[in-house]
């Protein structure tokens, strides 16, 4: 969010204040937002749960583009859809890894973490790249369309082991 308040502010006339509360906001939707994705990845699984997230995501990111700079509408675009799609998207990797390698979910929770994290590093690194020669709302829209796209084909990768609970005690009482 550092790579974009700047430019809501410079060229959009945010004040600080504003420019933090979309970015609040944000945290909160993801926060909240990560109950109800929990439901649905427990009833539908991580595939239509990361999907799902995916949309909601691009589709903040893209409505945001089309904001023309409306604190409101970017508050709302950014700050509910995005943060939300966040949330969804949050805990598809960490449940999905954890039931993979059960005897392993320090490691597990932590590479779903860090990978968290890689992709802000990355999205500041091309958010800054690309605003020197673009308007953020452009980059919003471009940036939207992107992460989708890629966020839609990694879902398709997404999903449970087939085995059982049962199964996984049983190779664990084999290891001890």
């Amino acid at each position: 969010w550092s790579s974009f308040s700047p430019y809501l502010i410079k060229n959009y006339s945010f004040n600080k204040g504003e420019s933090a509360f979309i970015f609040g906001t944000a945290i909160i939707s993801f926060t909240i937002m990560m109950i109800f994705a929990g439901k649905i990845l427990q009833s539908y699984g991580p595939k239509i749960t990361a999907i799902i997230g995916a949309i909601l995501y691009g589709t903040g990111y893209v409505l945001a583009s089309y904001s023309g700079g409306s604190f409101f509408v970017i508050l709302i675009s950014l700050g509910i859809l995005t943060g939300s799609g966040i949330g969804f998207g949050y805990v598809c990797p960490l449940a999905s890894g954890i039931k993979w390698f059960p005897n392993n979910r320090g490691l597990v929770t932590g590479i779903a973490v860090a990978g968290f994290g890689g992709g802000a590093v990355l999205l500041s690194f091309l958010a800054n790249s690309f605003l020197k020669q673009t308007d953020i709302l452009i980059f919003f829209k471009y940036y939207g369309i992107s992460a989708s796209a890629v966020l839609l084909a990694a879902s398709s990768f997404l999903a449970f082991p087939k085995h059982k609970k049962k199964e996984v005690q049983e190779s664990k009482e084999i290891k001890i």
